[in-house]
């Protein structure tokens, strides 16, 4: 063991995004005791299992450096282990809480059970539709700081047995994100939902940030969605997108509902 025995003087924590997964961490470096080394610990797997930064328990180098110990992995070390070393500090407990990331498996799940078991039907109860939104919007919202303003308004009280074909409107939000958010720059998602006599009225206003076309160079996506809603409402549909202002980009979407009254 090293003859320095430095630890911190307390604990100094730090949050941000990982650098190749996107998922929001913690991270909270703590004073430890003698011979203790540098030992990361992951508070937010069951038991809180430990993984001693130890050569012997690096497994892969190929985007950083990935220590693992009894199937539990910590990636990017190299970081943190650098500035340790500058600082002369050869003893830290560091706890790795990455809570985010079983936030983001729990709906990537709900989305992939609708995907499997909803899709394949015909129409579905726009309430599932708008839960699916919903869902999507959670797992964006873990990639991209507070400072976006990302808003989804729909009523609390839709009745339940209006239905529409599935996977129609999130196309236009997955749009939005793609198109909408920058890291650099301030950026907007407001998304509304209304069903009013028989019709679902549908709106998104983002920001723009990339040269998207317009028209109908709009995208493979959105050219699709085109063709399908042509398809099942002939001309019983509005679609209007609204690319006038080079910052913002607007779609507005009517559609007929079924009830099943």
């Amino acid at each position: 063991m090293s003859t320095k025995q430095q630890t911190l003087k307390g604990p100094i924590s730090f949050s941000g995004k990982g650098l190749h997964t996107g998922v929001e961490v913690t991270m909270t470096v703590n004073p430890a005791g003698v011979d203790n080394g540098i030992v990361f610990r992951r508070i937010d797997v069951e038991g809180t299992p430990l993984v001693p930064a130890l050569c012997d328990n690096v497994t892969d180098t190929s985007r950083g450096t990935t220590i693992e110990s009894n199937g539990v992995k910590v990636s990017t070390i190299e970081h943190i282990m650098s500035a340790l070393w500058t600082l002369g500090v050869d003893n830290a407990l560091i706890d790795i809480d990455a809570a985010y990331a079983q936030d983001a498996v729990i709906e990537l799940s709900k989305m992939m059970r609708y995907v499997l078991y909803e899709s394949g039907h015909e129409a579905i109860t726009l309430e599932k539709d708008i839960q699916f939104m919903e869902n999507y919007i959670k797992l964006m919202r873990i990639r991209y700081t507070e400072d976006v303003d990302i808003r989804f308004d729909y009523p609390n009280d839709l009745p339940h047995d209006v239905t529409i074909p599935p996977l129609l409107l999130i196309v236009f939000v997955e749009n939005a994100f793609k198109h909408g958010i920058s890291y650099s720059r301030p950026s907007f998602i407001h998304i509304r939902v209304r069903y009013i006599d028989g019709k679902v009225y549908y709106s998104i206003i983002n920001s723009r940030h990339t040269a998207e076309p317009s028209g109908k160079d709009a995208g493979i996506g959105l050219e699709n969605v085109r063709r399908r809603l042509q398809l099942i409402f002939a001309n019983r549909h509005t679609l209007a997108i609204d690319t006038r202002r080079p910052n913002m980009y607007r779609v507005k979407l009517i559609i007929p509902a079924t009830s099943h009254d």
